[in-house]
């Protein structure tokens, strides 16, 4: 799910991991402003061990929150992101879980984040509806 901001258009241009780059629109024009396929680590604990994964957002939702960009990814990755015309800057990145399928839209409320997991962990863990608690202690 893409964002419009400030006359940009932000969203994700492809499908699936390695072909689902971060874009930038100027709406306006239709002119490509930017085109960025970020990369983030997670580690796993599997029945075989470690495994390392190098992921991108690939299917992602974009919400804008006080003027920053709350991306939940594919994956599970969790980022807050400060776009803007010419580019942008990953303010803190998290593993809320690592899932092969997270498409569902993540909904925000008074400061609390819901995020569904409609497929079972690369873990082990089970689906399930989480809910995160975002407000300042």
């Amino acid at each position: 799910t893409a964002i419009h901001k400030d006359g940009y258009l932000y969203g994700i241009d492809g499908h699936g991991p390695r072909n689902a780059p971060i874009v930038c629109i100027k709406l306006e024009t239709g002119e490509l402003m930017w085109k960025q396929e970020p990369e983030w680590m997670a580690s796993v604990e599997t029945a075989s061990g470690p495994q390392s994964y190098n992921l991108s957002p690939a299917l992602a939702s974009f919400i804008e929150v006080d003027g920053r960009c709350l991306v939940l990814g594919q994956y599970g990755h969790l980022a807050w992101l400060d776009l803007n015309p010419d580019g942008y800057k990953e303010l803190d990145l998290t593993h809320l879980f690592l899932a092969r399928q997270t498409w569902a839209m993540p909904a925000l409320s008074k400061g609390l984040l819901y995020v569904g997991q409609n497929d079972d962990g690369i873990d082990g863990s089970s689906t399930r509806f989480i809910c995160y608690d975002l407000r300042a202690p």
